[in-house]
């Protein structure tokens, strides 16, 4: 998706703002985080058991539908994953996910039972309502969707593998893909510095 020269030009954003101090110093941690507002892996852990656990009580009736597939973009990745790992990231907003239109269309009701077992899985653990949400495709064609989501899996990268859950499998999204939106967050001007060191990671694994 990028020409090698886009990718020279990427690596040159972000090594100028890694080398800038003031981006460094926000980096480090702060005496807030770890709070149920900013998923820590360890929360993250603690929640995906739980999600794993009410997506098999929602499915009981239908379990045809499982194990549900689901991609993951941003954060959780730099957050979880040792290919891209971000080690100036001590948390994450959410889980930014996408399923396949297959699926959806496959099983009717089958994304409002996910919902109610991400909404158990908050209640539980008194997290936002919205730990896990889709909302970033709300304005993306379905056959993009599901194009980016048949190659995310082809990619084969797993997340939450240790854990050994029952009824859900989760992807990372495709690494091109991430970090075109990772520069599209620097280019509106809304990036964090953590934003910068998801992209060196994101860069370095696609070169």
């Amino acid at each position: 998706m990028f020409s090698l020269f886009s990718k020279y030009v990427l690596l040159f954003v972000f090594a100028c703002v890694l080398l800038s101090k003031t981006q460094i110093s926000q980096a480090k941690p702060d005496s807030n985080l770890g709070t149920l507002e900013r998923l820590t892996e360890d929360v993250l852990n603690k929640a995906v058991i739980y999600f794993d656990f009410y997506v098999g009580k929602e499915f009981e009736s239908d379990p045809s539908g499982l194990p549900i597939e689901v991609v993951v973009l941003g954060g959780a990745n730099h957050l979880l994953l040792e290919q891209v790992k971000n080690y100036d990231r001590y948390d994450t907003g959410d889980i930014d996910y996408m399923m396949s239109n297959e699926w959806h269309i496959a099983h009717q009701d089958g994304y409002g039972r996910l919902v109610n077992a991400i909404e158990k899985t908050a209640d539980i653990l008194h997290l936002e309502s919205d730990w896990m949400n889709d909302n970033w495709q709300d304005h993306i064609p379905s056959d993009v969707v599901e194009l980016l989501f048949q190659d995310s899996k082809k990619q084969g990268v797993e997340l939450f593998t240790h854990l050994k859950l029952r009824n859900v499998r989760f992807y990372a999204a495709l690494w091109d893909f991430q970090l075109e939106r990772k520069f599209d967050t620097m280019a509106e001007a809304k990036w964090k510095s953590t934003d910068a060191w998801d992209g060196a990671s994101l860069v370095h694994i696609i070169n």
